[in-house]
């Protein structure tokens, strides 16, 4: 671990990591802000009320309206900043300048996912009601009292700009971090350009940003400091100096991937370099104390969320265990006796899950605001909807306990729809486990993102959403912070959205949650919300809308789902409620009418391609975005690959991943359209990249597979198939494409492995007629070879479990019997392979087979075999030396090529072929074994 600058420095920079509001806002000394004049060539004047000069750090024309210049001039400023810092107090400016960038990142996150809005957070958080309380307020934070107007500050408190005196004379406002550090000044009021120009610069890989974020530039501010390049070293907030400056950028990276409509490349490969970086300093073999051990957790959470964010569900699984055993939570996931619904009479065995933190009381610090005493207490119940004041759907647990007035912790918290009173569910299950202890809250939050990984690590199955339910009660069972409660909840309605009986509840429930955000209300503090944030995956609140359109389109409420799409604006998801409700014509014209508002708009233009199934409209959206619009080749692709124009394809794929490679599936178009254009080359490089993308995908591993055969590279492709087999085993064609793999590579006991699974699946009755036959001459030939003794049995146990299913499941295919017969012979079961061929004789005799030519002569021949078996005497008297049984067979295998040789239709079909004679040749002679073995009968 690199050694820190000062002791001083180490424990500010660990501070503002662990609770960076709190930190920010006990620091009054430590004022950095951005100003801006009119005047772009002016010398800024130092205010006389700072204790220290400052950092300029944006000096904007706004007569030029050049923000390019504004953000250019930060990196100046913060070099001139820096150049004029001694030996000494270097480090420490490098720390101010951190903490601008924090501040920045913190209004854009309360902005866009935390809340409440920086126009309720900026609060002064005194109410003046004398002159000596002013006086001390000033006092305390060295400013200047004497433009300060007591009435006209008591006006203004609640503004979003504090203005001192007459300075907005001149258009200067200072932006207050809560009024208490970072006056951080905002640009001018051109909301629209500020927000434009963020919006274009946080874009990447060719994927465009969401527009209608809030406060972009405040993300982009924090991103222009952070990664502002030095001159000898790689940024000039150095992480030589401050190893947290890194965590801080993965954390910025993260919310610019979050505006992204999908992931981007050169995104996740920076995140890895940093948190590769950043485990050598936080990570478990650093050096930590008892007191850190919980930002060690933080990190190994953020890193295994970062590696779920970018779908690498088995990355992210380890750094949870990690963090998991770091904070010392224990966990068991087990079944208890409990009731699920209100009428149950018996109790039933029910999956819950057991957690004990490291401490089972909450420790009471004031930056966690934990309630050690919540051990029983509910969060509280309240519905929009539906009036929850019945005793009936309160459960036992519930109405044995003693009814005590809400405490300010519980009123605080997100609030809990309650089911339908007619619903016949219970609000909580009533288990024997319900005394479960409180858990910290870090600990809730680990919970949280094991529930996640069960999730990114199964299919969306019932079983799944049965295992991850547990998580979410035992988190909900205290609750301790508002944010990890508020995740919570998502993550309980996203799963009863699959369950009949709870969806409406579920709804209901997001929809609270998106309200709680619009009310921004103040229940809970900002530094409470912001105190786990990072270490959670709760989604922006324009996400958090979508996902609440999706599910009203989901239950069919095409139009109210239309309407929350056009307020987000997001169009495509409206043309697609327009033509689930037969719209189309309207569709069109609402993206004709869209691109005249703005036709440079590539967006649109794609949408449009889409709409009216015209490449050239694709063509366009690519020009207007300067050619960096990766969506419109990608589409511009899927049209080619429907018209089967497969050089086109590959072209605007290639064109479409060169700007942002992680699109795993349009890589697996790629390599199809390669395939059909012969490139074997292409199509292997792109099937390969597919599944180093997503490892889950089986159709990639399978033409991976294919690929590898056509070039001849028989071993890759075993190994690629099998990987594709892990992923979907009920594949029948996977398993024939392994089978026959398996045989050009003589690797028999997989051949038999692959039969059995064929035979396993319930929609396959057949089998390769030519593979068991092939398997069966290789056992004959190990039989032969005394030296291959040990392949022999390996082999013959191994058919043996093949053979039961194949006789169990297609007893009615000759071929199959006469082929299981020969395998009998070769073990020297004589008495059961002369069964095997009177079940090959029946099973031949399928309908009109006495009239049909083919049929008839197969009936024949799967007798003379039976026949040859029975009439084998030597072989009858080694075998079966019980003389009722040797009359019996061959006394029927007389009668069976009597009943051939005198058959009509056989005589009429066959009287020309050598066939026939052979069956009467045969006949006489099983007459005179018959007379000679048992004479006079």
């Amino acid at each position: 671990m690199s050694p820190l600058p000062s002791p001083l420095l180490s424990e500010l920079e660990l501070s503002l990591l662990q609770s960076p509001y709190v930190t920010l806002n006990s620091s009054p000394k430590d004022f950095l802000y951005f100003n801006h004049k009119q005047d772009a060539d002016s010398n800024p004047q130092i205010p006389s009320h700072l204790p220290s000069p400052p950092p300029y750090l944006f000096t904007v024309n706004y007569s030029d309206e050049s923000f390019e210049n504004a953000y250019k001039s930060v990196v100046e400023n913060m070099r001139k900043y820096l150049e004029n810092a001694t030996e000494d107090n270097h480090s420490l400016k490098q720390l101010e300048l951190l903490k601008v960038a924090v501040a920045s990142l913190l209004i854009y996150v309360q902005h866009n996912h935390t809340g409440p809005r920086v126009h309720k957070l900026l609060q002064h958080p005194f109410v003046f009601e004398s002159n000596e309380e002013i006086d001390e307020h000033f006092e305390l934070y060295g400013q200047d009292k004497k433009h300060f107007d007591s009435e006209r500050w008591q006006k203004q408190r609640f503004s979003t700009h504090w203005e001192m005196g007459n300075r907005s004379e001149k258009e200067e406002k200072w932006f207050r971090f809560d009024d208490s550090l970072c006056p951080v000044v905002e640009f001018e009021e051109d909301t629209d350009g500020k927000n434009k120009y963020a919006i274009k610069k946080l874009c990447s890989d060719g994927e465009m940003a969401y527009a209608l974020a809030l406060t972009p530039h405040y993300l982009l501010c924090a991103k222009t400091i952070l990664f502002a390049p030095g001159l000898s070293t790689e940024y000039l907030i150095d992480s030589a100096v401050l190893p947290s400056a890194d965590w801080w950028r993965a954390r910025v990276l993260f919310f610019q991937q979050q505006l992204l409509p999908h992931t981007a490349g050169s995104i996740y490969d920076k995140l890895l370099s940093l948190f590769s970086t950043l485990e050598n300093q936080y990570g478990r073999e650093s050096k930590y104390s008892e007191e850190h051990r919980d930002l060690v957790v933080k990190f190994y959470l953020e890193y295994g969320n970062m590696y779920h964010s970018f779908m690498r569900a088995n990355q992210g699984k380890k750094y949870f265990q990690v963090a998991k055993d770091i904070s010392d939570l224990w966990t068991n996931m087990t079944g208890v006796l409990g009731k699920r619904t209100k009428f149950q009479q018996e109790k039933r065995s029910l999956l819950v899950l057991q957690a004990r933190s490291r401490s089972t009381s909450a420790p009471a610090h004031d930056t966690n605001k934990l309630n050690g005493s919540h051990d029983t207490t509910r969060p509280v119940v309240a519905s929009a909807h539906i009036d929850t004041s019945t005793s009936d759907e309160v459960s036992e647990s519930q109405s044995e306990a003693p009814s005590e007035a809400p405490s300010e912790a519980e009123t605080s918290m997100p609030r809990h729809v309650a089911l339908d009173e007619d619903s016949p569910m219970l609000e909580q299950i009533v288990t024997d486990n319900d005394k479960e202890p409180n858990l910290l809250p870090i600990d809730q939050v680990i919970l949280l993102a094991l529930c996640l990984d069960v999730k990114n690590r199964n299919p969306d199955h019932g079983l799944t959403t049965d295992e991850m339910f547990p998580f979410v009660h035992r988190v909900e069972m205290h609750p301790n912070n508002w944010m990890i409660h508020t995740m919570s909840l998502l993550v309980k309605t996203r799963l009863e959205a699959q369950i009949t009986k709870f969806a409406q509840r579920s709804l209901f429930q997001l929809e609270e949650l998106v309200k709680q955000f619009e009310d921004d209300q103040e229940e809970c503090p900002p530094e409470d919300r912001l105190e786990y944030f990072f270490q959670l995956t709760f989604p922006p609140i324009y996400i958090l809308r979508k996902e609440l359109a999706d599910r009203y389109f989901e239950f069919g409420g095409l139009r109210t789902a239309q309407s929350l799409y056009e307020k987000l604006e997001l169009w495509p998801e409206v043309v697609r409620c327009l033509h689930c409700q037969d719209k189309p014509k309207r569709a069109t014209a609402l993206v004709e009418k869209r691109l005249e508002a703005d036709p440079q708009n590539p967006e649109m233009w794609d949408l449009y391609g889409t709409v009216a199934n015209n490449p050239e409209h694709y063509e366009k959206a690519w020009q207007v975005s300067g050619r960096s619009f990766a969506k419109a080749k990608r589409n511009l692709g899927n049209h080619y690959m429907k018209s089967q124009e497969w050089q086109k394809a590959l072209n605007a794929y290639d064109v479409s991943l060169q700007l942002n490679y992680m699109y795993p599936r349009t890589w697996f178009a790629c390599g199809c359209a390669a395939i059909k254009c012969q490139n074997w080359q292409k199509a292997m490089e792109s099937f390969s990249t597919a599944v180093q993308l997503d490892p889950e995908d089986a159709e990639s591993w399978t033409n991976l597979s294919s690929i590898y055969i056509q070039t001849n590279q028989k071993d890759k492709a075993l190994k690629t198939l099998r990987e594709a087999l892990r992923l979907k085993p009920d594949n029948y064609q996977m398993w024939e494409n392994h089978m026959i793999l398996c045989l050009q590579t003589q690797d028999y006991q997989q051949v038999v492995s692959s039969v059995i699974q064929l035979i396993t699946l319930k929609s396959r009755k057949e089998v390769d007629i030519k593979v068991l036959g092939h398997l069966v001459s290789v056992l004959d030939k190990l039989h032969r070879d005394p030296e291959h003794c040990k392949e022999f049995e390996a082999l013959h146990r191994r058919m043996e479990v093949m053979w039961d299913k194949i006789t169990n499941n297609m007893s009615q295919n000759p071929d199959v019997w006469n082929i299981y017969a020969i395998y009998l012979s070769i073990l020297g079961r004589f008495e059961d392979m002369i069964k095997a061929r009177q079940a090959e004789v029946r099973s031949a005799k399928v309908y009109n087979w006495n009239n049909d030519r083919e049929k008839l002569r197969r009936v024949c021949e799967a007798s003379l075999e039976c026949t040859n078996a029975q009439m084998d005497i030597e072989m009858m008297r080694k075998k079966i030396p019980d003389e009722i049984t040797l009359k019996m067979y061959l006394h029927g295998a007389m009668s069976m090529l009597q009943g051939i040789a005198h058959d009509e239709t056989a005589s009429i079909l066959f009287a020309k072929e050598e066939f026939m004679q052979n069956v009467r040749k045969r006949f006489e002679e099983a007459q005179r074994l018959y007379e000679s073995e048992f004479p006079g009968e």
